[in-house]
């Protein structure tokens, strides 16, 4: 008679690799401002996305919190989703425009499973501008004339539920970016904000990304 164990299943422990601000993906973050988690184990597969707002503070099991190094309470994030598909582990939340500057613990918690602190700066303000590929640089993601078209540099069709077409001398332009600092008058500060600029000529540089 053959017996046969099953080998209990342990959850895997999160691994945080890199704390980026969500405008040019770089170190350091702001209070109020949208920041990224890259990372293995951080969240189940699949996307995950609040339905309705605020942010709350777990998605889907998942939970980020800032303790301060030179000592204090651990401070909860606001998640905005979790990413986990194609060998990409990812997620995103805002940081209360409450914390204060200074250095911080960074930790993830999935189900019962806690990562090992990952160090990172709050600094006073950090202004970045959303790219068109995510990549953190090149070309801006922009919005025309307030409504859903995006900035390209042909006619590409649908891209969701935003049209597509180059920018046009005179075009209202709206920039997308976040990390302007706290916002403590508002209670959930918002995701990202938007710039707004109208030129009767367009810079070169304003070209669009295919």
């Amino acid at each position: 008679v053959a017996l046969v164990l099953a080998a209990p299943l342990f959850a895997q422990t999160p691994n945080i690799t890199a704390v980026l601000d969500a405008g040019a993906l770089t170190s350091n973050l702001a209070p109020g401002s949208v920041f990224a988690i890259k990372g293995a184990g951080l969240s189940g597969p699949g996307f995950f996305q609040p339905g309705v707002l605020p942010y709350p503070p777990v998605l889907n099991g998942v939970s980020i919190s800032l303790t301060p190094v030179a000592g204090g309470a651990e401070l909860p994030m606001m998640m905005v989703y979790d990413y986990n598909l194609g060998g990409v582990n990812q997620l995103a939340a805002v940081i209360p425009s409450t914390v204060p500057p200074g250095e911080y613990d960074v930790r993830v918690k999935n189900g019962a499973a806690v990562s090992a602190p990952f160090r990172t700066r709050v600094i006073p303000r950090k202004p970045g501008i959303v790219t068109a590929d995510a990549s953190g640089s090149g070309i801006a993601q922009a919005t025309l004339e307030g409504k859903l078209i995006l900035q390209r540099n042909s006619v590409m069709g649908k891209i969701g539920v935003f049209d597509t077409r180059p920018a046009h001398p005179g075009d209202r332009m709206d920039l997308w970016g976040t990390g302007l600092g706290a916002d403590v008058a508002s209670a959930e500060p918002p995701a990202f904000v938007a710039v707004t600029t109208t030129r009767s000529v367009l810079p070169t540089s304003a070209g669009s990304a295919a």
